[in-house]
């Protein structure tokens, strides 16, 4: 970061934010990222981003919602790549998954926890206890992740959509319970390697829920800061990842499947 910025700051010397315009901009990416790995030409860019939205918000970068630096064409990482699900994917999860795994699916697609903060982890050196009930506050709509839970040991905060709130009541949960969201990790339980093989070719496509919520979530807030902030990540690997501009509406479409609209293959679990 500090090397982009040093380096941009010798191109365009005594020059403001506001004053430098897209096709001398992309020049000098281009020109700096020659012979570069396609990674590094992104995290480039991602850097670019990350400052000039923070600029943006200094109200030293114009004034259009858009920053030239978020018009730099996008980089293409075959590699690594994340899996964003469709609609029809997620519904097809639902409509499949067993009883236990709900709060697992649904936990990781409308609310971006990681795995292993949702259920015991499988790590068995580093393993923590996983997501209880008790720390859903339905009250406040927000899921209050621990640090001894979340995977950065920071504490963070998770809004509460409609369409988690929902789907917490479909998997069994609701206010006022304590315990476990989720019994056992479904990588332990073989329901992955069950899904990947009945739904996905063979391979069930890993973190590729939380990955869509993160990407979906973007479309409709368009502010990764917050999406990263809600997801424990840092924002330039969300600019990596997740800034591929989709259309609010696909966003919204995302956030509006609900329980009912997904045929039920069993009932939900009884909690004590």
């Amino acid at each position: 970061v500090a090397s982009t910025l040093k380096a941009l700051a010798a191109a365009f010397p005594a020059r403001r934010v506001s004053e430098i315009h897209l096709p001398e901009l992309a020049a000098w990416w281009t020109e700096r990222g020659e012979g570069k790995a396609s990674k590094t030409q992104r995290d480039i860019r991602a850097v670019l981003v990350t400052f000039w939205r923070w600029a943006l918000r200094q109200g030293i970068a114009g004034s259009e919602p858009i920053t030239v630096a978020e018009r730099l064409p996008a980089v293409k990482v075959e590699t690594g790549e994340k899996r964003i699900l469709t609609v029809a994917e997620l519904q097809s999860i639902m409509r499949h998954c067993d009883q236990d795994m709900r709060a697992w699916v649904i936990l990781s697609a409308f609310g971006g926890l990681r795995p292993d903060e949702i259920a015991p982890g499988t790590n068995k050196k580093k393993a923590k206890r996983g997501l209880l009930c008790e720390e859903i506050d339905w009250t406040f709509k927000v899921i209050r992740l621990p640090a001894v839970v979340s995977k950065t040991n920071r504490p963070r905060i998770i809004p509460m959509s409609d369409a988690l709130i929902d789907g917490l009541k479909w998997a069994g949960i609701e206010p006022g319970m304590t315990g476990p969201t989720t019994l056992q990790n479904p990588s332990q339980t073989h329901q992955l390697a069950r899904l990947g093989r009945d739904l996905f070719d063979g391979a069930w496509p890993k973190d590729a829920l939380r990955h869509s919520y993160g990407s979906y979530r973007n479309a409709i807030v368009r502010n990764l800061d917050q999406v990263a902030e809600e997801m424990g990540n840092s924002v330039a690997m969300l600019h990596r990842h997740y800034h591929n501009p989709q259309p609010e509406q696909v966003g919204q479409e995302w956030f509006a499947v609900r329980p009912a609209s997904v045929k039920k293959r069993t009932k939900a679990p009884k909690r004590a």
